[in-house]
């Protein structure tokens, strides 16, 4: 049975209701989104909404102005924009005439190094205000963007440069984790070594090396910002597959329109304010905690530090402190906090919705989280502070090459009642299904995660032919309730992030760490997958290799050692059995 939380009684519609929005939407999918799009401000209007594999054909705008442009003549101008608090409990904050003015001064400065329309930005940065106005900057240009984990080894950081070509790199030089200094220069220097070509490099707490950061956000601002066609590349990630890691490009005009709505679907208004624990390196924090966010007028608060630094209740206190209004993080997040922190001693009456994402969010977690985090102390009707949730717990469906959040309830429309243990119902304008292995729709067993019909977001790698195949396992019940079960393939999902097994694997043999390896990933309690690596070596030098090569959240809990012969598809699968027989 759905549970409607009293916060959103008075704004809940039945499934049945939902489903026939939700059908008018899909069916005329083109209307749909071309009536989401009037939400920007357009250049030059499209001819088609939607040609062949591209969104809003013809048509033209300015990204900045839609993020941040567009609310410097409103009382927004002077509210603040983000947020930072850092591990040692010193904040900033800049308000959006600040990231104006910021973003003015780093687009000057990447034109006057060589950067203009078609060209790329690299940012390997926390969550930050010189990550932010980088991004800004870099789009005011008139360039692309790719966002890098800072968690990756430098031989990922490397591969990314390589396929990208970035003519302008903003990075970090260190951060502090758990009270210990973390070096990025030297990941940094080792991928930048290896490269046939030498982008401009701007570089956050200095370098001797490399541009200061201060000489991007130094001298006059530039008065205008760059105007994309709809169809030109606006953000770029890297999205792992079982061979490797592939290129994932989002065009300007159906990727705004897209981040745009559904991040005003699931929570956020002008008027509220996100904390965000999603790093910018991946698609969640870049769409809906930074891009969608900026779009509506929010406040952005990011939090550098890990959870349980200097104590388990950091995110509690910041929640409480800043009057956070949406929450959003991952279900491995809850899961470490579960065992850990009580909500008592904090005041979380601000909040209205928990947002959650990176891979299932079963049932007793999502009970857990909204009793214990969504209560609050101040009743609502049919509440009881400390004992009831008040605010949904809302469970949410992301891929990288979606785009954004494709299912869950939506907080500031039609909201449909949650069920526990789901990831809620498809989004309107996303025709989700799941079917068996002739695509015929399957209900109540695990099928295929397919996407009948484009989204604005559809990636330039990607060309539409009826219909998306996710790559993942999932189970439709007969409402349309979807639950994610993983991939069908060999891909390691690992805390949220999605893990290529031969990324991992060619980085041991092509850097000479083992002769021969295989990496693939078994059922893990807190991080929904952990890795394990079968190789020719010593276990401890294996996994100091993936931790400096491919990153920290790639490290193997287990090494295997033995002599490995044959396909490694099969390989991976028979590994996997015997792991999981204990073997």
């Amino acid at each position: 049975m759905g549970v409607v939380p009293p916060s959103m009684k008075y704004n809940a519609v039945s499934v049945k209701e939902y489903q026939r929005l939700h059908k008018e939407s899909v069916e005329n999918f083109e209307s749909f989104w071309a009536s989401q799009a009037l939400q920007l401000k357009w250049e030059r209007a499209w001819s088609a909404a939607f040609s062949g594999s591209r969104w809003f054909v013809g048509g033209a705008l300015d990204p900045y102005y839609n993020l941040v442009g567009k609310h410097l003549s409103t009382t927004l101008r002077d509210k603040p924009a983000v947020v930072v608090e850092w591990e040692d409990g010193s904040a900033e904050a800049v308000t959006y005439e600040d990231l104006h003015e910021a973003s003015g001064r780093a687009a000057r400065a990447l034109r006057e190094v060589g950067v203009g329309a078609g060209d790329w930005v690299a940012v390997i940065a926390p969550q930050s205000v010189e990550a932010t106005v980088a991004i800004l900057g870099a789009l005011r240009a008139g360039a692309a963007v790719e966002t890098i984990f800072t968690g990756f080894g430098w031989w990922e950081v490397m591969r990314r440069l390589k396929r990208r070509r970035p003519k302008a790199v903003v990075a970090f030089s260190e951060l502090t984790r758990r009270g210990k200094r973390v070096d990025l220069l030297l990941p940094l220097s080792k991928a930048l070594e290896r490269l046939d070509y030498e982008p401009e490099v701007f570089v956050v707490g200095g370098s001797s090396r490399w541009r200061g950061f201060e000489e991007l956000i130094k001298g006059p601002s530039v008065k205008e910002s760059w105007i994309f066609s709809s169809e030109s590349p606006l953000v770029g990630f890297h999205a792992g597959y079982e061979d490797d890691f592939r290129l994932v490009t989002h065009r300007a005009g159906g990727y705004l329109v897209q981040a745009l709505a559904v991040t005003r679907w699931v929570g956020l208004r002008a008027r509220d304010t996100v904390f965000c624990t999603v790093s910018l390196g991946w698609i969640t924090g870049v769409s809906h905690c930074l891009i969608g966010a900026l779009m509506l007028g929010s406040t952005i608060v990011f939090y550098n530090g890990a959870p349980d630094y200097p104590h388990w209740g950091r995110w509690l206190e910041i929640m409480d402190y800043y009057a956070v209004t949406v929450f959003l993080t991952t279900s491995t997040a809850l899961r470490l906090l579960k065992g850990n922190v009580r909500a008592a001693g904090y005041e979380l009456d601000a909040l209205k919705a928990i947002v959650v994402t990176g891979e299932p969010l079963e049932a007793p977690l999502w009970q857990w989280a909204y009793e214990e985090l969504g209560s609050g102390s101040s009743p609502m009707v049919e509440s009881v502070p400390g004992r009831t949730g008040r605010i949904p717990v809302i469970n949410t469906y992301v891929q990288t090459e979606l785009g954004t959040f494709v299912s869950g309830n939506l907080v500031n429309s039609a909201f449909a009642p949650l069920l526990p243990g789901s990831a809620g119902l498809p989004l309107l304008g996303f025709y989700l299904d799941v079917v068996d292995g002739e695509g015929r729709p399957l209900r109540g067993e695990p099928g295929r995660l397919i996407v009948r019909t484009p989204w604005p977001a559809l990636p330039a790698e990607v060309e539409w032919k009826g219909y998306y195949d996710t790559g993942d396992l999932a189970v439709m019940d007969r409402e349309g309730y979807l639950s994610v079960l993983g991939r069908r393939d060999g891909v390691i999902k690992t805390s949220g992030y999605r893990i290529s097994p031969g990324a991992i694997e060619a980085a041991l043999e092509e850097s000479g760490a083992a002769k021969r390896a295989v990496a693939f990933g078994v059922p893990d309690a807190t991080r929904f997958e952990a890795v394990v690596v079968a190789a020719e070596g010593e276990p401890e030098h294996i996994r100091r290799a993936v931790r400096e090569l491919v990153g920290p959240i790639a490290e193997p809990s287990l090494v295997i050692v033995e002599e490995l012969r044959g396909e490694k598809r099969w390989l991976r699968q028979g590994l996997r059995e015997r792991v999981a027989r204990g073997r």
